[in-house]
């Protein structure tokens, strides 16, 4: 086949329409795909813990990358039973990152998927443990307990070994500290020794008195002020009299200081090893 002059001019003047339009064409379907592209992108998630009590709420932060050249506005969701029930909205400049914190609150037991951008982890809602049976405490000896521990509202009896000890807590059930009552017996002194400890063993207070059907002291100055107040915040390392301990013994009454000591001592170690 044979083309005419004519038409080989024609084709000439075609060809490099032909070629911008390809060029053209191409670059249009380039950034097509780019901007099809979401320039935000979840790298990774952290769930902070895999086990909340009902009532509770999950926290979990999401890594955000920007990898386009201007700053956007990126849009996070959590997505849990296919709903959304959490949103947040960053805006990241170009070429960075940024950590989203997101949280739910389970609203039954059981296992939860929490998914952000097809990232997964697993929760798990437990039952709140169930609250201490409200123990009638004889009228005195509670409000002895509400002296030393302010704001105990109910409270726990505890049987360790040979001791008796009781657990105190809030309006809301949090635990406060625990609580004994216990006898000291000195030379001649017989005293009724009640105390407080913080749920970091340390002593919050105590009180001291003479115990029933006990009511001469050899020295009064053990139950005062000047003597309990010297085991506030001691720990098992300090209750001990000095030079061992920090505490001082009442002039004329050493033994009673004594078994004041160790009783306290004793009920602590008790309290910490159960």
């Amino acid at each position: 086949m044979t083309i005419s002059r004519r038409a080989m001019v024609k084709l000439g003047l075609a060809l490099p329409i032909i070629g911008i339009s390809i060029i053209a064409y191409s670059a249009s379907r380039e950034e097509k795909v780019e901007s099809s592209l979401d320039p935000c992108v979840i790298a990774h998630i952290l769930l902070y813990t895999p086990e909340v009590t009902l009532g509770g709420q999950a926290s979990l932060s999401a890594l955000v990358i920007n990898r386009s050249f201007d700053e956007r506005e990126c849009i996070v969701d959590l997505v849990v039973d296919n709903y959304v029930v959490d949103s947040k909205k960053v805006s990241i400049p170009p070429l960075d990152f940024a950590y989203v914190n997101m949280s739910f609150k389970p609203s039954r037991e059981g296992m939860y998927v929490l998914d952000i951008a097809g990232f997964q982890s697993l929760l798990v809602a437990r039952a709140p443990p169930p609250k201490p049976p409200v123990l009638e405490l004889p009228e005195e000896l509670k409000k002895k307990f509400q002296s030393l521990l302010p704001g105990a509202v109910s409270f726990e009896e505890v049987t360790t070994g040979d001791k008796v000890y009781y657990k105190g807590f809030d309006s809301k059930g949090e635990l406060l500290g625990y609580l004994f009552q216990v006898t000291a017996l000195g030379l001649t002194d017989k005293l009724l020794v009640t105390a407080a400890v913080s749920p970091d063993y340390k002593i919050v207070a105590i009180d001291v008195e003479p115990a029933p059907g006990a009511d001469h002291l050899f020295n009064p100055d053990i139950a005062t002020s000047k003597f309990e107040d010297q085991f506030k915040g001691l720990g098992m390392n300090d209750l001990a009299l000095k030079p061992q301990g920090k505490i001082d013994a009442v002039t004329m009454a050493t033994y009673s200081s004594k078994a004041v000591v160790e009783a306290v001592r004793s009920y602590l170690q008790a309290i910490m090893q159960s």
